[in-house]
């Protein structure tokens, strides 16, 4: 499809050589006319033709796929061999991380490296744990040396933040704030001979995550990325919504007629026979919704004396 500048043209059996200048074109004096020229190109088959006395002599060299030896990124951005290498190292490209949106870079990595068990604690957006060939501390949470760009990261689960008694938010770890696709590739190392220069802290293996550069371009790029990641919300079970709070499903004495169906309402003076539930109990076994049952409840209404009066148990569903 044109000239092509530099190919190396070679009396065959000789140092007697050229290349070919800027048109394709080139001038070799060879010994004698039965001399064979070799056309050589990196990248390129390469092509021997006799010269059989021509003075002209015209070739077609075509391209030639090879599939060079891969290095892979080991400790300190030093590159070896993968197959020199006496540990276990794996390669996740960046294109993998956003085959399918995460909010989090672990999850994208979920079954891409074998060997290595991700989970996440709770909703999007909580902490990501990642353990590589299993626990090996009942101390720790396990996890490997996350290394950004040379940058060591800790990625503890502890970012918890608890409001009141009971109400524990998780903020998610520092892996979380990795935009995916910003991501080049990630080098696992596994096991602890993989992370010698990291020192302790790489007992349980090392995640190298390269990031993207615009390094070696010739123009600017611009690449527009949009995902969205929807969250179902938590499906309530269906004795959620259709009994009470309390210890065990009561039926009020008045309609029952029984005195052990609402034990509760007989044996302690706080309650009467309308009394099915224990409001302060965090259990959900109580009286069955929707059935006609009263019972005083937290948003009863006061009668004149200022005590609670008895309001229909239903659903809100």
């Amino acid at each position: 499809n044109g000239a092509v500048v530099g190919v190396t043209v070679t009396e065959r059996g000789t140092n007697n050589a050229t290349t070919t200048d800027v048109n394709g074109q080139y001038t070799l004096q060879v010994t004698n006319a039965n001399s064979v020229l070799v056309f050589t190109f990196v990248g390129y088959k390469t092509v021997e033709i006799a010269v059989s006395g021509r003075s002209v002599v015209n070739a077609t060299i075509e391209t030639e796929a090879q599939e060079l030896s891969g290095v892979v990124v080991t400790a300190l951005g030093i590159t070896r061999e993968k197959k020199s290498l006496g540990y276990s190292v794996e390669e996740v490209a960046g294109k993998e991380m956003n085959r399918v949106a995460q909010t989090n870079v672990l999850n994208a990595m979920s079954g891409k490296v074998a060997g290595v068990t991700i989970n996440q604690t709770g909703a999007a957006g909580s902490s990501v744990s990642m353990v590589i060939r299993g626990a090996t501390s009942l101390s720790s949470d396990n996890q490997p040396l996350f290394v950004i760009d040379g940058v060591p990261i800790a990625n503890t689960l502890n970012n918890v933040s608890q409001i009141g008694d009971d109400n524990r938010v998780d903020y998610g770890n520092s892996i979380g704030g990795i935009n995916p696709d910003d991501i080049e590739n990630v080098t696992v190392l596994k096991g602890p001979s993989a992370a010698a220069l990291y020192g302790s802290r790489a007992g349980n293996g090392v995640v190298l995550i390269t990031t993207k550069s615009g390094k070696g371009l010739q123009k600017t790029t611009v690449n527009v990325i949009s995902n969205t990641v929807f969250e179902k919300p938590y499906k309530f079970l269906e004795w959620q919504t259709k009994y009470a709070s309390g210890i065990f499903p009561a039926i009020p004495v008045g309609i029952s007629g029984n005195i052990f169906t609402d034990p509760l309402g007989v044996s302690d003076p706080r309650f009467n026979p309308d009394y099915v539930i224990l409001d302060e109990s965090g259990g959900a076994g109580g009286p069955q919704l929707d059935m006609g049952y009263n019972a005083i409840q937290w948003n009863s209404p006061l009668d004149e004396n200022g005590k609670p009066i008895a309001i229909p148990l239903v659903s809100h569903h």
